[in-house]
């Protein structure tokens, strides 16, 4: 569903470029954990996924390789305390899915609408000063 409102939206708005996808780690993660979904359900995404890409080009963006290289791995968090934004939600990605099993998709959701939250604030920190 997301991947049909990702397109709808390009399409309403008349973008004829693909979407970028901006994230952290999610050349590690977000991306092949999307498309092997997309494969195991039978979806055909009504978008491409961008998958086998470097951390900074037209179709992927990913801000912990930005900041950290190739070969380091910095936390989200650690990114975001060190810059001081704080964060909405203190879940760790790890214990996100007792979380849910706890509390329902609720927690899920809030994990996710406060790490958006972050991400958002570390882009607009480094775009001044990072080529990306």
């Amino acid at each position: 569903a997301a991947l049909k409102t990702i397109a709808a939206e390009r399409d309403k708005h008349g973008f004829a470029r693909p979407p970028r996808f901006i994230g952290w780690n999610i050349i590690d993660f977000d991306i092949p954990f999307l498309a092997k979904r997309c494969a195991i359900l039978g979806v055909s995404p009504d978008i491409r996924i961008p998958t086998g890409r470097r951390y900074n080009n037209e179709r992927v963006l990913d801000l912990m390789q930005a900041w950290s290289g190739f070969k380091d791995r910095n936390k989200q968090r650690d990114v975001a305390a060190a810059m001081g934004i704080a964060l909405q939600d203190e879940t760790d990605g790890k214990d996100l899915w007792d979380a849910v099993l706890r509390d329902g998709v609720a927690a899920a959701a809030k994990k996710c609408a406060s790490d958006i939250d972050a991400l958002r604030q570390i882009y607009h920190r480094m775009q001044p000063v990072f080529e990306l």
